[in-house]
């Protein structure tokens, strides 16, 4: 179990429970960010409650320093992932078009299932996910 240091916050936290349950209610659109007149990242929504981030560009949303550690990003990525299928809500992260991750209803995990542990995330392009996990680490952190 992890220590007090960690981020980890298991089944019970209500940060992935709020998340999960607003993603839910995302109704069918489209949403593009634009900074400085370039675009930064694309959201879109199906009926199905299926959530698309295409991160244009990754490097602009980038996480300050920490010292989370990769098992500890997993055990958390799958609480949330738990979270989303069970509000029947899908969430793929893309990078540049290319889906990268996808957590929740409709992932499908085959191979990427003995990595993560996990029914709840699938790693669609593995070389896609360790770039979108470099690029949104900022210089120097965990």
């Amino acid at each position: 179990m992890p220590n007090d240091d960690h981020l980890y916050q298991g089944k019970e936290d209500s940060v992935n429970e709020f998340l999960a349950k607003a993603l839910k209610t995302f109704q069918k659109g489209a949403l593009q960010l634009d900074i400085e007149g370039q675009p930064a990242a694309k959201v879109s929504v199906d009926r199905e409650n299926r959530v698309l981030i295409d991160l244009i560009e990754p490097t602009i949303f980038r996480t300050h320093q920490n010292k989370i550690g990769l098992i500890d990003e997993l055990k958390e990525a799958k609480a949330f992932a738990q979270k989303l299928t069970d509000n029947g809500v899908t969430l793929s992260f893309l990078i540049r078009g290319k889906k990268a991750i996808t957590l929740g209803k409709y992932a499908k995990p085959r191979i990427s299932r003995l990595i993560t542990r996990s029914r709840d995330i699938q790693i669609d392009n593995i070389r896609k996910a360790a770039k979108l996990r470099n690029k949104l680490k900022s210089e120097g952190s965990g």
